[in-house]
């Protein structure tokens, strides 16, 4: 009898360690969150919090949890409150803002239009977008389409990993790191496809073209006045490019043209 009570606890307790790891693993697709050491250091982030803030793991691991707060914020009462509760241990609950990183900030447009969605055409993108942007680019993220990454089969292959994907090359050639999306979920972060969105509005959904010459150049200048012209509510009624100017003046050590 002894030993059945023990086996019966034993499946119990094996099936309740088995339910929270599936909730471990559930919050972790489904949430973004970050894990702090009582002093405030930045331990660990899963993959959907570094998606959010734009920030590679090494960016922020051992740094101080302010790296995540706009600096006006930390002079704040409440967050000073927030920080005390927080070294006690104790349990705190409300919405935190947070500061993004790169792009997904400035809100800064890039596109042109090839005849072919290859590997090669990809290369030359990312050669031009490094070309043109006029600060350091950290981190792109791409889905999983040929264009960008070797099939799923072939990942661990030998020819793949010794000559690695022509994009990580480029992207190693740059200094930038590649974020691949999940597999089987071909979206970015959403912007992109937002994005795609209002260019498509903008142009062939509106337009007729008699060329893909003429196309280009309608979309050269849609791209010129979405960033110069568009005021967003994300920047604070700026313009993409009037936000780049501001932060050129404020941080020069993070940009390289003038």
């Amino acid at each position: 009898m002894l030993a059945g009570a023990s086996a019966a606890r034993f499946e119990k307790d094996r099936a309740r360690s088995a339910e929270y790891r599936s909730k471990l693993v559930a919050i972790d697709r489904s949430q973004l969150y970050a894990e702090l050491a009582l002093d405030g250091r930045i331990l660990d982030a899963n993959a959907n919090f570094l998606m959010a803030t734009g920030y590679a793991l090494a960016d922020i691991v051992g740094k101080p949890h302010r790296l995540l707060c706009p600096p006006d914020h930390m002079e704040e009462a409440p967050y000073r409150a927030f920080r005390q509760q927080f070294m006690r241990g104790e349990f705190h609950a409300r919405e935190f803002q947070r500061c993004a990183w790169g792009d997904r900030t400035s809100k800064l447009a890039f596109a042109k239009l090839r005849d072919k969605a290859n590997v090669a055409g990809v290369v030359a993108f990312l050669d031009e977008l490094v070309e043109v942007v006029p600060y350091d680019i950290h981190t792109v993220l791409t889905n999983n389409g040929i264009q960008f990454a070797d099939l799923p089969k072939n990942c661990d292959g030998p020819t793949a990993r010794w000559r690695g994907h022509p994009i990580d090359r480029a992207c190693r050639r740059h200094k930038i790191e590649h974020r691949l999306t999940k597999p089987t979920h071909p979206w970015t972060n959403g912007q992109v496809e937002q994005m795609n969105r209002t260019i498509k509005d903008a142009t062939v959904k509106r337009y007729h073209y008699d060329s893909h010459d003429q196309l280009r150049q309608h979309l050269g200048l849609f791209i010129d006045a979405y960033n110069h012209t568009r005021r967003l509510k994300t920047l604070r009624g700026l313009t993409p490019y009037e936000y780049v100017a501001r932060v050129r003046t404020e941080d020069p050590g993070r940009f390289r043209i003038d």
